[in-house]
């Protein structure tokens, strides 16, 4: 009769075990959702509303009056 030694035995569960593993990181890798790709679209989106905020602060700014001195508030104008 012949028995497995614990050697053997390793030997031939070692092959399935990668095998079982690889499947499960690939399969892991495909089912997982794309959560960085809308982070990026929700960053892109961001950048884009501020860089409209910035373009319209430019121009509230280059259409201001030019000041030679800078205007004191007293207590009648507030």
């Amino acid at each position: 009769m012949y028995s497995l030694s614990c050697h053997d035995q390793s030997e031939i569960l070692l092959p399935f075990l990668v095998a079982l593993s690889e499947a499960g990181g690939t399969a892991a890798v495909w089912f997982a959702p794309d959560k960085p790709q809308q982070d990026d679209v929700q960053l892109s989106q961001t950048v884009e509303v501020l860089e409209e905020r910035i373009m319209n602060l430019e121009t509230i700014y280059v259409s201001l009056p030019e000041v030679d001195q800078p205007l004191l508030l007293t207590e009648t104008d507030t």
